[in-house]
């Protein structure tokens, strides 16, 4: 699930850059980027030094 907060700030800023086509794009677009962070896993930890 998305963070409705998340939602709001991501139809504030993309219909701020692009208007009516950003806040039309924006949702879409946040479920794509967090599909794609979903997938990418958590970051490996570094070994220790």
């Amino acid at each position: 699930t998305i963070n409705p907060l998340l939602i709001l700030i991501a139809l504030s800023f993309w219909s701020w850059v692009w208007g009516t086509a950003g806040a039309l794009l924006a949702v879409p677009l946040l479920i794509i980027l967090k599909t794609i962070l979903d997938a990418a896993g958590p970051p490996a930890e570094a070994p220790p030094l």
